[in-house]
């Protein structure tokens, strides 16, 4: 069984990695993210035994839930303030010829959390809409509309214009 652990840690920490940072920003805070999946996963291993996408799933959903307790714990929730639409208004968007990675991430910190989480995962985590809904437990009109005010959100502030 603890080969089976060897096999998705091969398979899946890189995508992980990727994943965390997009959802903490910082690099020691995702490498905890991974290895507390992995450990929870060593705990289930006996339980986990479905196909590598449904492994891909258990373990993403492990990264989100975790991220989400530390913010908790650290007081730093992020809850989707309506506000932000009046103040997006009033922004000059950013002039750049093309974004590059640390203005993404940048203004991926920025974004509201209730935007960015279903954007992460559905382009990151290349997760459907109605798989984001199960795992965000929300309408699947709602990841929707989310995913693209997020996008409309970040090409605002990259200064890009045009639609998706």
């Amino acid at each position: 069984m603890a080969q089976l652990v060897e096999e998705w840690i091969d398979l899946h920490a890189d995508f992980l990695f990727r994943l965390a940072y997009r959802f903490c920003s910082n690099a020691a805070d995702a490498e905890d993210l991974v290895q507390e999946a992995f450990l929870k996963a060593k705990e289930n291993e006996d339980r986990l035994s479905n196909g590598p996408d449904e492994i891909r799933a258990w373990l993403v959903r492990v990264i989100r839930n975790s991220w989400l307790l530390k913010l908790r714990k650290d007081k730093r929730k992020r809850d989707w303030d309506p506000t932000w639409v009046d103040e997006l208004a009033q922004l000059s968007p950013i002039q750049r010829d093309q974004p590059d990675f640390s203005d993404i991430q940048n203004h991926l910190d920025k974004m509201p959390w209730a935007f960015r989480e279903p954007l992460v995962l559905h382009y990151l985590a290349e997760m459907g809409y109605r798989e984001i809904a199960k795992q965000l437990d929300i309408p699947m009109g709602t990841v929707m509309s989310r995913i693209a005010r997020g996008r409309s959100w970040l090409r605002t502030q990259l200064g890009i214009n045009g639609s998706d």
